[in-house]
């Protein structure tokens, strides 16, 4: 099974409830506990994501300053 689908119609209806829509529209196979490794939960992904993003518009800010 596929971890992340663009539609649902990609698996057969059997397996289509264990996806869940992700808010970029694709659909992620719900597991239960933590994923397999080499994957990471869509939250702690989005969490790592804003955290990037707050140390990156930081980090701009400074270099501006001292320029």
């Amino acid at each position: 099974m596929k971890c992340l689908i663009d539609n649902l119609n990609d698996v057969p209806a059997p397996l289509q409830e264990h996806y869940k829509q992700t808010t970029d529209g694709k659909f992620a196979l719900v597991l239960d506990g933590d994923p397999p490794p080499g994957f990471v939960k869509a939250e702690k992904l989005a969490e790592f994501r804003a955290n990037n993003r707050k140390l990156n518009a930081a980090n701009v800010e400074l270099v501006d300053r001292t320029h």
